[in-house]
């Protein structure tokens, strides 16, 4: 495993720990899609929600949030630092293709946070978190923290990622109402592409004519060896 020995953080201030019981924690829903928004994006938002796991609200932005948000319309194809690699630890659990040498890397990271609970009073109990480690290497125990959480329930199974390949996003499954049913019947899971898209279509548009420049190479192969026939010795 790589960076083994993490480097050790100062103790976390008791000033940061009051500020997290000051703010609305996240649920764990939360927490998830802010993973999932920042892999897909690159959000800074994303970003500060994810490493907290608390509503940040209106606090001070950083001049990287300024410049951020400064850019009309939002920036494509820009890749944050930890973004790849996020993208490729999901690509796997979505595959279901997470050996046990990486989920023990995980739960090592993992154990690099401290929790601080709520007072909200809600049935669930809610937290806030902090790193008191941090490794040169990726994943942060934040992420390790979320990437666990997301193979275990209620969250276990439920991360796709869109088939067009143009697309590529993740996302969690999710049961459509069905069209004309009273009581709230809902559909099977949608889990190949984007919920609400057309990304269905295009893939299907993009693979049909991809079978037919197939076809027509095949033909245009068949032929030439009908004209040059292959002679024998």
């Amino acid at each position: 495993m790589p960076d083994d020995q993490p480097t050790i953080l100062p103790a976390v201030p008791t000033a940061i720990l009051c500020r997290l019981r000051d703010r609305r924690a996240l649920s764990d829903l939360e927490r998830e899609e802010a993973l999932i928004e920042f892999a897909n994006a690159g959000s800074l938002s994303a970003y500060r929600r994810l490493y907290s796991g608390v509503d940040l609200g209106e606090l001070p932005r950083s001049p990287a949030q300024q410049w951020w948000d400064s850019r009309k319309p939002p920036l494509t194809g820009v890749i944050q630092p930890g973004q790849l690699e996020l993208q490729e630890a999901l690509t796997k659990i979505a595959g279901g293709k997470v050996s046990p040498r990486v989920v023990a890397l995980w739960r090592r990271r993992a154990a690099g946070l401290v929790f601080v609970r709520a007072p909200d009073g809600d049935a669930e109990p809610r937290y806030g978190y902090m790193a008191f480690e941090q490794w040169k290497s990726g994943p942060t125990p934040a992420i390790a923290h979320l990437l666990l959480r997301l193979r275990e329930k209620p969250f276990r199974g439920q991360l796709c990622r869109c088939k067009w390949e143009q697309c590529g996003r993740f996302f969690f499954a999710v049961r459509p109402l069905k069209p004309d049913h009273g009581g709230g019947a809902r559909g099977a899971p949608v889990r190949e592409y984007c919920p609400g898209t057309d990304h269905r279509a295009k893939a299907r548009k993009a693979a049909a004519k991809k079978r037919m420049r197939d076809l027509r190479a095949q033909r245009a192969r068949a032929k030439r060896k009908t004209k040059h026939p292959t002679r024998r010795r």
